[in-house]
């Protein structure tokens, strides 16, 4: 059996272009991690050493130390006594107080049996740590609050038989630590919900697919979705807080098969239609001037006055640069410091990144495109082999 070696090439380049892409997503995500943070949000500190505390992680039981600093750029915790923290340790949800920490990255370090471990750096306020060290209920309350910050944090689960090392303040190295200097707002602006709506197929009889088919205006490339699709579920979130949509749907759906497909014809074919309508409108201005102006000089120039007074139309290279005029803002970094340097150099690396997804975007879609013609016109050829000839026929060796 003959096969089209072009098919083949074909998936070998879009393997290929997948892995590149792949290796430019993690160098990018590498980038974004490197790239200080906003300065105008957060600040680097440096925490005092306080006290280390010994753990064991489960279920593999490795060893685990929990260094507890502080620093007095770190806020307070609310006012509290010892009798309103025992009422609180009794109580149902004793959640609803907060102790303000920093959860630094975990770092590798060897005991003195020249064993790895894991490390953990947090940064609580210098006034609620010396509170803490005067009285051993405050101190077991901020080791388990410092315990159950990491576990949620890094998805751990730690020990609860900890042990205090009475020589060691810390272990490791102190390392910095950024901290935010603006606290979250309490309010928080609720993202819109998109249009969308459920279809199943076939629409009469027992439902085999469900569709979804949801409106993302202003959403410019796939990469910004996050799908979630549950057996009566689905969860869609378009970053960065742009809409969330969580609904429920009365069926069963298999989440082994379920297909998501981002689609750019329809805000494509909307941009085609309205610039069909600007030209022929543009078209049918131009023949409405050219019949009016062979009716008469006099009102040939009236109307070439109109055309004085709304300007020249723009030739497609005009527009181009225009364009372009428009899109390349001066960068105007003479008169900024170090800090308005970083964030103009974050925002032009931020408008790069996306014009880089949004070109990838396009490249992978002209490939697509061009793969499934090349599988149309194979069809065509060979359909066209087994085309049956109607007319004169050869039949015995004489034409009939």
């Amino acid at each position: 059996m003959a096969t089209d070696s072009s098919l083949l090439n074909s998936e070998v380049e879009l393997q290929q272009q997948e892995e590149l892409y792949q290796q430019l997503l993690l160098q990018a995500s590498q980038t974004v991690g490197k790239m200080p943070s906003d300065p105008l949000d957060s600040k680097l500190i440096r925490p005092q050493p306080g006290m280390c505390v010994k753990t064991l992680s489960q279920p593999d039981n490795q060893k685990v130390f929990v260094n507890i600093c502080q620093s007095p750029s770190v806020p307070p915790p609310p006012e509290l006594s010892r009798d309103e923290l025992v009422n609180l340790l009794q109580s149902e949800d004793p959640t609803g107080y907060r102790v303000p920490m920093s959860l630094g990255e975990p770092h590798t370090e060897m005991d003195n049996g020249s064993q790895s471990c894991t490390a953990y750096d947090v940064v609580i306020s210098e006034a609620f740590f010396h509170k803490s060290q005067k009285d051993p209920l405050f101190q077991q309350f901020l080791i388990l609050v410092s315990l159950e910050g990491l576990e949620n944090k890094y998805n751990l689960e730690l020990s609860r038989d900890w042990k205090i090392l009475k020589n060691r303040k810390f272990f490791g190295s102190v390392s910095e630590q950024n901290i935010r200097t603006k606290s979250r707002p309490v309010i928080q602006e609720l993202q819109p919900t998109p249009e969308f709506s459920l279809l199943v197929e076939p629409p009469v009889g027992d439902p085999e697919f469900l569709i979804a088919e949801i409106q993302l205006p202003g959403v410019q490339s796939s990469r910004a979705l996050v799908v979630d699709v549950g057996e009566d579920r689905l969860v869609l979130t378009a970053r960065p807080k742009l809409f969330h949509l969580d609904v429920f749907h009365p069926l069963v759906v298999d989440q082994g098969r379920s297909v998501a497909q981002y689609n750019t014809h329809t805000q494509e074919e909307r941009q085609r239609r309205e610039e069909d309508e600007a030209k022929r409108k543009a078209d049918d201005d131009a023949k409405k001037k050219k019949v009016l102006s062979n009716m008469g000089a006099n009102f040939g120039g009236f109307l070439a006055k109109v055309e004085t007074r709304r300007g020249k139309r723009l030739t497609g290279k005009e527009i181009k640069k225009k364009t372009l005029a428009e899109r390349r803002q001066p960068l105007a970094t003479d008169q900024l410091r170090e800090d308005g340097l970083r964030q103009r150099a974050q925002e032009m690396w931020n408008w790069i990144y996306q014009l880089e997804s949004e070109k990838f975007d396009f490249i992978e879609h002209m490939k697509h495109q061009k793969y499934e013609i090349i599988v149309l016109l194979n069809r065509i050829s060979h359909a066209q082999k087994f085309k049956k000839v109607h007319g004169k026929g050869k039949v015995g060796g004489r034409w009939k």
